[in-house]
């Protein structure tokens, strides 16, 4: 069982990610799509995310109208506060 599914941001490139990293890893394959709807920061239709497996690990990524903010970013290696 897969725990964790990493989340790759694209500025503008999504599809265009996913098509490269299939046709490196011939045996990926893309499990949803999903688009932007009516009155979102794109046109509706337009791409906004991908969910798609390589060699058993799925990932889901999001085709975003802007850059990446940095306050999205956090590190992985927090430490958890001491109890008193």
């Amino acid at each position: 069982m897969q725990k964790i599914t990493p989340f790759l941001w694209f500025d503008g490139q999504a599809e265009e990610a996913v098509a490269f990293y299939l046709s490196v890893f011939k045996d990926g394959k893309i499990i949803a799509t999903t688009h932007y709807p009516e009155n979102g920061p794109q046109p509706a239709g337009k791409v906004m995310t991908i969910a798609f497996e390589l060699q058993g690990q799925q990932f889901a990524t999001l085709k975003s109208p802007a850059p990446s903010p940095e306050r999205y970013r956090r590190p992985l290696n927090r430490r958890a506060p001491h109890a008193s």
